[in-house]
């Protein structure tokens, strides 16, 4: 599995940082990748005060205490290829917009990001991240454990959910798992009782057109020998009847397509996704073809 050559880990200090040092590490060995960049951006890193402490000892500046801490987990908690080159990158200014700039410069395939509950800005930073980034992003939430035992990929039979299958079935092989499990849920129409039709009636209509779709879904599809389960369901709630179905199958990752309906297609997410993304207890991959909406995604760095 070749599929990112250039990833970047975003670090924000806090307990969320073993995290996404340890899935970074898993995924540098799944895929191979040439690079991996760590990155930490401050809103504000202020001038050097040499504060003298002692005969010619002076207190280290905020950003050799980051590098600090940050060279400290790293060391402790990423166990990643060791034919990957790394890099650290601690610079001052807004984080988002650091980080869009970060995967312009360095052409990067993958963003690895902590979602920490505890924080305002590093809950909402991952889903504006993922919302933005013209690149695949991989959202790890507090303490999940850096292992990929069962893949759970929901499916509404588009395009993009193709692409988070094709994605899922390269994971399952590099991962050594012989299946994955396609999760597609449905709400009923408004005025389905028009019809004479009672609830249970109308959802087993349903389930029949789902399963008619998902035969000409996986026609063009090529699992590579990893065996599929499809589970077909109605639940009004769509993001929170994804997670509850995820956490009944026992799966501990999430692979999504985003999706749009212009230009920027390749850029931004649906609702369901960015739902799932906020609460989702396990790591989730937001898929995006790289070279879809790029002049979009350069339009929004200029804003």
């Amino acid at each position: 599995m070749y599929r990112f050559k250039h990833i970047l880990a975003e670090l924000n200090l806090d307990k969320a940082d073993e995290d996404v040092a340890a899935y970074a590490g898993l995924i540098s060995k799944l895929t191979n990748p040439t690079e991996l960049i760590f990155s930490h951006v401050k809103m504000h890193i202020h001038a050097r005060e040499e504060v003298l402490i002692d005969d010619d000892i002076f207190l280290p500046t905020q950003e050799e205490v980051a590098e600090d801490k940050i060279n400290s987990t790293i060391a402790d908690h990423y166990q990643g290829n060791p034919s990957t080159k790394m890099e650290l990158l601690i610079k001052e200014g807004h984080p988002l917009k650091f980080l869009l700039g970060q995967i312009k410069d360095h052409e990067i395939d993958l963003v690895v990001i902590g979602r920490e509950p505890h924080s305002d800005t590093a809950r909402k930073l991952p889903i504006k991240l993922a919302r933005k980034a013209p690149c695949s992003v991989l959202i790890i939430p507090e303490e999940a454990k850096p292992h990929i035992t069962s893949i759970v990929v929901p499916i509404d039979f588009s395009h993009h959910a193709k692409d988070a299958v094709d994605m899922a079935v390269d994971f399952a092989i590099a991962s050594k798992i012989p299946k994955i499990t396609l999760l597609h849920l449905f709400q009923l129409p408004s005025g389905y009782s028009k019809n004479g039709k009672c609830e249970d009636e109308f959802c087993e209509i349903m389930k029949a057109n789902a399963r008619e779709e998902y035969s000409y879904f996986i026609e063009n599809i090529d699992f590579k020998g990893i065996e599929t389960e499809i589970h077909i369901a109605h639940d009004e709630h769509l993001a929170q009847g994804i997670l509850n179905e995820i956490e009944q199958q026992g799966g501990d990752l999430i692979i999504v397509g985003a999706r749009g309906r212009d230009a920027g297609a390749g850029v931004l997410m649906g609702s369901i996704t960015e739902d799932m993304i906020a609460r989702s207890p396990v790591p989730i991959l937001a898929v995006k073809d790289k070279s879809a909406g790029m002049s979009f995604f350069e339009s929004i760095l200029k804003l």
